[in-house]
């Protein structure tokens, strides 16, 4: 299992020294997609970067009044097209703030339009071989998608795209309070993974009882072996860096 933490590019020596696998960055920060080609240039890294998070610019709307199909695409094309210049495999979808459903704006046809939008990204995904994947956010940051079973409806709406999958996000997941059964459901789909503790979202560690060994077991029977990202505002690398993978090598080798 590779084992990574998001972080901004600067950091990659110092998450390198502390044996992690690779980085994950903020597509906004990183492929910068609202900009052209002219202002855009690929990065140097002296470590993997496997992911993007932080996918799609609040200004740029996934559903309700405001979208605009040809502004979407110019900008999942140019984010899509640049990840699989420099090797990244998959772009994660949260973007609370592109997704989020104005007021008094109808849910089924929001719903309609972001399948529309995962059905054409879809194409240019495969094309490519970059997977988006879906994440589920908690109703504290998001009014739409906010269980694994809803984002894996939403894609079976748009199709089964083969580019679009699913983000397990340990923190969404307990947040929503979700029973197992929907990982399990959902597991299937799952091409990337989020790890950070219940409540606080800190890094995970072993004096805060967040069950990784119980969630890890259901990955590990359906043979997940894609890569386990820390997703913690907190992360303090230079310091909890060797000790935070540490554990989650433990938890996974002992799920």
């Amino acid at each position: 299992m590779q084992f990574g933490a998001c972080t901004s590019i600067a950091n990659t020596e110092l998450t390198q020294s502390h044996g992690w696998d690779y980085i994950e960055e903020s597509a906004q920060a990183l492929l910068r997609p609202l900009v052209d080609d002219e202002h855009w240039s690929p990065p140097a890294s002296p470590l993997q970067i496997l992911a993007c998070n932080l996918l799609v610019a609040p200004s740029i709307k996934l559903v309700g009044p405001a979208v605009d199909r040809e502004v979407q695409d110019q900008y999942m094309r140019r984010a899509i097209d640049r990840a699989a210049r420099i090797g990244i495999g998959t772009l994660v979808l949260g973007s609370a703030a592109a997704r989020m459903i104005p007021d008094g704006f109808d849910a089924a046809s929001a719903r309609k339009q972001f399948g529309d939008f995962l059905h054409r990204v879809s194409q240019v995904c495969t094309s490519l071989g970059v997977t988006i994947a879906l994440e589920a956010l908690h109703r504290g940051e998001c009014n739409f998608i906010n269980s694994l079973d809803e984002a894996r409806g939403i894609i079976a709406d748009a199709g089964d795209p083969l580019g679009i999958r699913l983000v397990f996000d340990t923190y969404h997941f307990w947040e929503e309070n979700e029973p197992l059964s929907h990982l399990e459901d959902s597991v299937d789909l799952v091409a990337h993974v989020h790890v950070a503790n219940r409540g606080d979202r800190a890094a995970p560690r072993a004096d805060v009882l967040s069950d990784y060994q119980q969630v890890f077991r259901i990955l590990k029977h359906a043979r997940y072996e894609a890569a386990i990202s820390v997703e913690s505002p907190s992360f303090d690398i230079a310091r909890d860096g060797a000790s935070v993978l540490a554990f989650l090598r433990d938890q996974w080798e002992n799920a």
